[in-house]
């Protein structure tokens, strides 16, 4: 890995708000951190999806169930 990379994981590390850091403090961090790389600010990687409504939800329920996803193998 790159110095930047480095950097980047080990501020993640200190000023993650789920580990007890300030939210504010860690969004300014990695922006400045993306500014001093020199690329674009940070695009949010988080999306919202709004909740199915109950019809949709049922359905889903029901095709899982009957259904149901084959895992793929973690051992090949």
């Amino acid at each position: 890995m790159d110095e930047h990379q480095h950097r980047r994981r080990a501020f993640i590390r200190a000023n993650h708000p789920d580990l007890g850091g300030n939210p504010d403090v860690f969004i300014a961090g990695l922006a400045d951190l993306e500014e001093q790389k020199g690329g674009p600010e940070p695009q949010p990687r988080v999306v919202a999806v709004p909740r199915r409504r109950w019809p949709g939800r049922l359905a889903e329920r029901l095709r899982n169930r009957f259904f149901p996803r084959q895992r793929a193998r973690r051992v090949h």
